[in-house]
């Protein structure tokens, strides 16, 4: 609706008159530049209601709160729209930048990738070396969460180039510790450690301490992925007297929870469990729901590993409950195979095929290779042990395929040694 002149001017002198009683941060009303933006909206003051908005978003961004933080993300960039072309560009880096911090963070990383590219275009334009940096990890950032990890890996480079072409330590430092992740999501375990090593040492050269506990945080992952739980655990403990003497608490609900995963590798579940209820306690108060989904995912596989099946299933629905406000995303398909494994092991088959099935499709749906090998595998299992050998060979066989296609040798191993056991040769 375009309002009429004394309409807008209402507005305007609303916004102003809150400008001014307010004009100190202290004693600011929760949500004031959402309400900022909404008057400086219906003022058709575009440039002010981006500002209010993003302001906004920063501070529930700063809450956890991700929901919020997308609506307002949203009303950002529908403001944006309104404005000249010419002037976008004043407003557009932040914007995008702010969108693809929300959506990353919410899982949708096909989105988060669309703004990574407009960041990086936006740069270019600017000719802003800093702006062009912090764009090429994000974009390497979606293209490995979309599992792109070819593209993601020469974009991290070009970050890693650049780093070092302007002697940016910083950035430098946050190219390589994304590298090793994306070299450690392909089984590249030897060469992700060499660039978390590489990573800490920049980081050390500016005494960033949290970009250096980020780093020991991952080369535990590596540890833990490749089975010595001990050495992970070590690394995460390091990582957790770096995270408890920095600012906010996420950091120490994360790595609680990588040590409650690595102190199950080591079967030490009560060890486990203590650390998973810290870490869920942390994140229930951050209001973090990303974060609690996870928390109670986790608590599920600990439990399942006790073998108290029923509290595993409580676990892995309210995480699911969490993970089904966002956008549909490998969090459900993971979770239903999760489930189905505890109904399985409960010998409610049924239910177990129901999940498994729902992962396949949810699987298919997204175009995840991997969702479908698991939930593939899984059917196969379900169907071996109801003695349906023509499905547990048709379900294994295409698991199999899909893993030869994406190099997973050790699941083709796995795989074909089950193939072998009803008669079938690959």
């Amino acid at each position: 609706m375009i309002a009429d002149a004394a309409y807008r001017q209402f507005h305007r002198d609303a916004a102003e008159r809150l400008r001014q009683l307010y004009a100190e941060q202290t004693g600011r009303p929760e949500g004031l530049d959402g309400i900022m933006a909404w008057h400086l909206a219906l003022a058709c003051e575009w440039s002010e209601a981006i500002t209010a908005a993003l302001d906004q978003a920063e501070t529930v961004i700063a809450q956890h709160n991700i929901a919020d933080a997308r609506v307002w993300c949203e009303r950002a960039l529908e403001y944006l729209n309104r404005l000249a072309e010419e002037q976008r560009a004043n407003f557009a880096i932040r914007a995008y930048s702010l969108a693809w911090t929300v959506l990353d963070w919410a899982g949708n990383h096909d989105d988060a990738l669309f703004y990574a590219q407009q960041l990086l275009t936006l740069a270019r334009a600017a000719q802003s070396v800093q702006i062009e940096g912090g764009s090429l990890v994000a974009l390497g950032r979606s293209q490995r969460a979309i599992r792109d990890y070819n593209s993601a890996e020469q974009t991290l480079k070009r970050a890693l180039d650049l780093a070092r072409t302007t002697n940016n330590v910083p950035l430098e430092a946050e190219a390589l510790l994304h590298l090793g992740k994306t070299e450690q999501l392909q089984g590249r375990h030897t060469e992700a450690i060499h660039l978390y090593n590489a990573a800490q040492a920049r980081g050390a050269v500016i005494d960033d301490r949290l970009t250096i506990a980020k780093i020991i945080t991952s080369i535990g992952d590596v540890y833990r992925l490749i089975g010595s739980g001990q050495q992970a655990a070590d690394y995460y403990s390091r990582a957790l007297e770096i995270e408890e003497h920095l600012p906010g608490t996420l950091g120490v609900a994360i790595v609680h929870e990588k040590l409650a995963l690595s102190y199950l590798e080591l079967n030490d579940l009560d060890q486990a469990l203590r650390c998973q209820a810290e870490s869920l306690m942390l994140r229930e108060k951050l209001n973090d729901s990303v974060g609690t989904a996870r928390a109670y995912t986790v608590l599920g596989v600990i439990h399942h590993a006790r073998g108290d099946y029923q509290t595993a299933i409580e676990s892995l629905l309210k995480a699911l409950q969490y993970e089904d406000r966002r956008t549909p995303g490998v969090g459900q398909i993971m979770l239903h195979n999760r489930l189905g494994d505890a109904y399985r092991a409960q010998a409610d088959y049924g239910s177990a095929s129901t999940n498994y099935n729902i992962a396949l499709t949810n699987a298919q749906q997204l175009g995840d290779t991997v969702g479908i090998a698991l939930a593939s595998e899984r059917l196969g299992d379900l169907a071996y042990e109801w003695n349906d050998r023509h499905d547990a060979a048709k379900h294994w066989h295409t698991a199999f395929l899909l893993r030869q296609g994406l190099g997973h040798y050790d699941e083709q191993k796995r795989l074909r040694e089950r193939l072998r056991t009803i008669g079938m040769q690959v």
